[in-house]
Order: C-alpha cells, then sequence, then structure tokens
C-alpha cells in the first residue's frame, strides 16, 4: 500500500503544479468553461500554410498509399516512408532553424488527423518521434547542443526515435515506473523492461527515450541508442489490429 500511496502523491503534486486554464478541471468544480472548447484564432498566414500542406498530404495519401495493403502486409512500404521523408512530415513540430517545418500544434494536428483518416498507421509512425519520442523532451528540457545533435536528423526522417514508458505493471501511469537508473562513473546503469512500444525496432530508428526511477520521487527520461550494451530488442509483436505498427518489447 505504502507504494500506491507514494505514487498518489506524485499525481496529486504535478496537479497542484499544473498552471493555465483547464476545461476539465472547471467541469470537475462545476463551473465549465465552454468557451476552452473553442479553437483559438491563428494568423490567416498560419492557417494558409498547413491547408496548402494538407493539399499535399492528401495527394501523396491518395496516389501512393493503399491503407488496406499495409495492414494486410504488416508493414509500411519503404516508398512510403520515403515519400513522408521528402515532404518532412516527420519534421512538422521541429522549429525551421533544426531543418523542420515549424508548423503550429493546430497545423500539426490538421495533417495527423488527415493522415489518421486514411491510414491510422502512419499517422501513429510519423506523430511517436516527433512529439513523445525525442523532439518535444530535447525542445522543452534539453540543451543546444543536444538540440543540434538531433533534431536535424529526426526533421528529415533519416533517424527515428521510440518512447519507452510501458511496463508489465504500469501503462500510461508514469508514476508507477518500476525501471531504475543510477549513475555510476559517469554512466547511466538501466535496469528493467518495457513493452508495447511503437517504432522500437525499425530499420531506421536509432534512439528511444527511457523513463526510468532516478531517486526517491523521482522518475527521468533517458536517452539509449540503439547499440547500447545491454540493450535487447524483441522480435516485433504479432497483433490482431494495427498490424504494421511496429511494436516490441525492450
Amino acid at each position: 500500500m505504502s507504494k500506491l500511496f507514494k505514487g498518489l502523491e506524485r499525481i496529486e503534486e504535478a496537479r497542484e503544479r499544473i498552471t493555465g486554464v483547464s476545461f476539465m478541471a472547471g467541469l470537475f468544480e462545476g463551473k465549465p468553461d465552454f468557451d476552452l472548447l473553442l479553437p483559438p484564432e491563428e494568423p490567416a498566414e498560419e492557417r494558409r500554410a498547413g491547408e496548402a500542406y494538407c493539399k499535399k498530404i492528401e495527394a501523396f495519401l491518395i496516389h501512393q498509399v493503399d491503407p488496406d495493403e499495409i495492414e494486410r502486409m504488416a508493414k509500411i512500404p519503404d516508398t512510403v516512408l520515403k515519400g513522408l521523408f521528402e515532404l518532412g512530415a516527420f519534421g512538422m513540430k521541429i522549429p525551421t532553424q533544426y531543418g523542420g517545418l515549424g508548423f503550429s500544434y493546430k497545423n500539426y494536428g490538421r495533417v495527423l488527423t488527415l493522415m489518421a483518416s486514411w491510414s491510422n498507421i502512419l499517422a501513429l509512425t510519423v506523430a511517436v518521434p516527433q512529439s513523445i519520442g525525442i523532439a518535444m523532451p530535447i525542445l522543452l528540457f534539453g540543451n543546444e547542443e543536444q538540440r543540434r545533435h538531433w533534431l536535424p536528423e529526426l526533421a528529415s526522417g533519416s533517424k527515428l526515435a521510440a518512447f519507452g514508458l510501458t511496463e508489465p505493471g504500469a501503462g500510461s501511469d508514469a508514476g508507477a515506473t518500476r525501471t531504475t537508473a543510477r549513475l555510476e562513473d559517469d554512466e547511466w546503469v538501466i535496469d528493467g523492461a518495457k513493452m508495447f512500444i511503437t517504432n522500437a525496432g525499425t530499420d531506421i530508428t536509432s534512439c528511444v527515450t527511457i523513463t526510468a526511477v532516478t531517486g526517491e520521487h523521482e522518475i527521468s527520461n533517458i536517452l539509449v541508442s540503439n547499440g547500447t550494451p545491454g540493450y535487447v530488442i524483441s522480435p516485433p509483436m504479432h497483433k490482431l489490429g494495427w498490424r504494421a505498427s511496429d511494436t516490441r518489447e525492450l
């Protein structure tokens, strides 16, 4: 029970640090602000850029992507991935100074919504590297050296990244993480296992960010490159649906 309560304490601490306004928080307080459900205004130029890019993606999906074949063969063809790379789809959220498109969250959402309407597998594959994979953690918390090292490769699509959170006893509940990491002789030693990790074993995936307990009430994100000693990637899992989405155990 003590572990359970510690997990709940971490959740409550995080909730207390939330800043800004929230529709769901207001709903639970009995004071919902329905104006928050309306999308914020955006500059006309920004909207035009997003709509123009959506037209490019739509044409590519119609003429180059067969979603039924992708699911049937349980694999995204290399030609499809190459086409998405050339369109810059893997760098939508990455700033232009690092080789990305520098899209707003709204334009990013527009593109993913369009892509998912045609093939949810493509939308997932494109979203993971530039959101929870490496792009956002490095943009939010990394230093400039890390940004210049990793982001251009991610933006070009020459390298992909995965995000290792889920464990046998912890799904989206990061507070239940049991994987540990400790610093020994200036190197991190990680003990644990992750499961159901998307994009972890593709031919062009170069690294994964691992959530691990690094101290009391402290969970960190650690970047692990492929080829690191002791880092083992399982064969792909066979699923009933979303078969072309690369899913593995680490």
